[in-house]
């Protein structure tokens, strides 16, 4: 008897579970835009309902567990580089930003659903999603007065868009990981070639 471990891949097989899997994928990027602004415009006045909404989120998961690790395996390096970023004066927060750590579990999780279409692209397209995406979003939040900068604009942009690609590339690397220990299905094998 073997036990087969859940994958981030898994409900990706038939067309019927990928319909599932795209109404997953809408509420989970709603979720995280509702979250995003939340936090960048309310900060710390609003941790306790991006909580509550965090909380929700793992509580519905069948794999609470394996959702948790995910996200704590971004999270973490995510505010370890955000504090260096802050010491090095390119961030600058006006309090101790709990907001920001919650932002960066929320994200953890939204890289398991809204954005696990996208580790399946090439590196060099999730390193220049990771580039644009994620220092844009740095640069939304200066912009709407949730995080300041001793830097210039364009210095930022220029440290954040290198850092975002290896933190894309980091994720992509855990996901490729994750897949490569998946068992064989035979069953799978009529459903064109991965990519």
């Amino acid at each position: 008897m073997s036990i087969r471990r859940s994958s981030i891949f898994d409900g990706w097989q038939s067309g019927r579970e990928q319909v599932i899997s795209l109404k997953l994928i809408v509420l989970d990027a709603a979720r995280f835009q509702l979250v995003w602004w939340l936090l960048i415009l309310q900060g710390n006045e609003a941790v306790w309902l991006a909580s509550l909404v965090l909380i929700a989120q793992l509580s519905v998961s069948r794999r609470r567990i394996y959702d948790g690790v995910f996200m704590l395996a971004i999270a973490m390096p995510g505010v370890l580089l955000d504090s260096l970023l802050n010491y090095g004066g390119a961030l600058v927060f006006t309090d101790l930003p709990l907001w920001l750590a919650l932002l960066w579990c929320h994200f953890g999780l939204s890289c398991l659903y809204s954005l696990q279409p996208m580790w399946r692209w090439s590196w060099l397209s999730v390193a220049l999603v990771g580039a644009i995406g994620g220092s844009g979003s740095y640069i939304a939040g200066l912009k709407l007065g949730a995080v300041s900068s001793n830097w210039s604009e364009t210095t930022l942009l220029l440290v954040l868009a290198p850092l975002w690609a290896l933190v894309f590339i980091y994720i992509k690397s855990i996901v490729y990981q994750e897949s490569q220990h998946q068992p064989h299905h035979p069953s799978s094998d009529n459903q064109g070639s991965p990519q």
